[in-house]
């Protein structure tokens, strides 16, 4: 095999470490911030079924809120950290095995 250029090294990584781990499809704040704008949706919505006074469950909701975008910001980041470990790695053994050539 030839020398590659590091464009060619960069797409060899990226090829390897998505077949090892994959990427994520979505953006973690972007899943996240859907995440918080759903579940505020619904709380907005039994809000309104139930006629409560919105002040009085304000805390409540901001914390389920909350909690909606750091799950799927929290699962996809973790995700992403982990591909971008191996894509590194993969990246590190090809630059090593393109410099013996």
């Amino acid at each position: 095999m030839a020398k590659l250029t590091s464009g060619e090294l960069f797409e060899l990584a990226h090829r390897r470490a998505s077949a090892r781990v994959p990427k994520p499809a979505w953006d973690p704040v972007a899943a996240g911030v859907t995440g918080a704008a759903v579940t505020g949706f619904v709380i907005a919505v039994f809000i309104g079924l139930t006629r409560t006074n919105a002040s009085a469950v304000g805390g409540a909701s901001l914390i389920v809120v909350a909690a909606g975008f750091l799950l799927p910001f929290g699962i996809l980041k973790l995700q992403e950290r982990e591909y971008y470990k191996v894509w590194a790695a993969e990246y590190a053994a090809l630059l090593a095995e393109n410099s013996e050539k």
